[in-house]
């Protein structure tokens, strides 16, 4: 087996399962491969040094715009995400039926929401590590 790494595709390719190779490939060893990988999970990229070989490289610090971007879209995902929670526990009420959750929660469940809903004004804004953190509870009902 022989792993190649290639900057136009901007990917791995194995001897056994790849017929085609781009032209640009250069051979590595499946270590470095598992090392680049690593580097992945680092929050580096992959790019081709001066050679074609493949080197890790910091990730550049996003721009302002497009960090907001991404919150934005992260928070209107995590709105969707726990929506039907909101929702059903309504649904029961109206219905005169036991509550899947207590006031309590639910409760906490607006709270959360509506942190979500400010978290765009927030002076964190758009900090990933400052992100709104739901509480235990919901998680542990909605994946």
């Amino acid at each position: 087996m022989t792993i190649y790494w290639s900057s136009s595709a901007e990917g791995f390719f194995d001897s056994r399962i790849s017929a085609q190779l781009p032209l640009d490939v250069v051979e590595i060893s499946s270590a470095y491969r598992e090392a680049l990988i690593a580097g992945l999970q680092s929050r580096k990229v992959i790019v081709a040094g001066p050679d074609g070989y493949p080197v890790l490289q910091d990730t550049p610090p996003p721009n302002p715009d497009e960090s907001s971007t991404i919150e934005r879209a992260w928070r209107d995902n995590e709105l969707a995400r726990i929506k039907w929670l909101r929702e059903r526990h309504r649904d029961e009420l109206e219905m005169n039926l036991d509550s899947t959750i207590s006031a309590e929660l639910f409760v906490e469940l607006l709270a959360y929401i509506q942190t979500l809903r400010e978290w765009p004004q927030s002076r964190d804004f758009p900090m990933v590590m400052n992100r709104p953190r739901a509480p235990n509870w919901i998680n542990d009902i909605v994946k």
